[in-house]
């Protein structure tokens, strides 16, 4: 992940994995203010967005991540890994599942 990130006065060119992104200080401290987990406070400025679009997927969560962080961070570009880790701990982190009311029979 690229971003540009406010750090008082100056403007600083971060790069640096997404998850770290999510679970440093920088992104900790706001989800603080707003008394949740930095996932929740990303997931709550999600816009609607197609899961199956990696372009759409990445300019959701760009623009979630400068909403969370009041536009401190800017400029936010995720890579494949990014998006790989987006859609499997933040977009659907519970395995898919079919129910069955009654248990298959082995062949």
């Amino acid at each position: 992940m690229l971003a540009l990130v406010q750090f008082g006065q100056g403007c600083r060119q971060i790069n640096m994995p997404f998850e770290d992104f999510l679970f440093s200080g920088f992104l900790s401290g706001h989800a603080r203010a707003a008394m949740c987990d930095p996932e929740d406070l990303v997931r709550d400025h999600l816009p609607a967005f197609d899961v199956d679009d990696e372009e759409e997927v990445g300019e959701a969560f760009r623009e979630a991540c400068e909403q969370a962080t009041e536009g401190e961070a800017t400029g936010i570009r995720l890579d494949h890994a990014d998006l790989r880790f987006v859609r499997d701990t933040l977009v659907d982190p519970d395995p898919f599942i079919i129910p069955f009311h009654q248990p298959l029979e082995a062949v």
